[in-house]
């Protein structure tokens, strides 16, 4: 098996795959070389857990995951970047729901948005919006692969 965590970040990439915007570009790495052919793209990670609470009459631990969305294009034409990553953000929350992850999770929250802008040796103008959603899930204790 695989950790929840894996589980969940696989499930994310499956439910954002063929946006209008982004279509298949979607990748669950961190570190991806992104070239103009695949972008605007998003990347799928998960930052940080916590365990939050275990319950140890049942040996039931619950952890908070922070998972991130982040968006990447590039300025085309003129066009305003802020108003591009602004779209994929909206094309995203519209399907990242509790639903989305049946079996998984028991609660999900968007948390925040956060933009980066830059300017590359060609100058090219990139931007990322990062989409940030608190998520809660459960395990037995000793058994991380397998959500209660």
């Amino acid at each position: 098996m695989t950790h929840v965590r894996k589980q969940i970040r696989d499930r994310a990439a499956v439910v954002i795959d063929g946006l209008t915007t982004t279509g298949t570009n979607v990748f669950k790495s961190r570190l991806f070389p992104f070239q103009q052919s695949n972008l605007p793209a998003w990347t799928v990670v998960t930052n940080e857990e916590e365990v939050a609470e275990s319950i140890s009459m049942s040996k039931t631990q619950e952890r908070e995951l922070t998972l991130q969305f982040s968006g990447y294009a590039r300025a085309i034409d003129g066009d305003t970047l802020e108003d591009t990553l602004d779209l994929m953000a909206e094309e995203l929350e519209t399907v990242v729901v509790l639903s989305a992850f049946p079996n998984l999770l028991k609660k999900i929250e968007y948390q925040s948005t956060e933009y980066e802008f830059d300017v590359d040796d060609t100058d090219q103008v990139f931007g990322e919006i990062a989409v940030i959603y608190r998520v809660l899930y459960y395990t037995a204790e000793g058994d991380p692969s397998t959500a209660l």
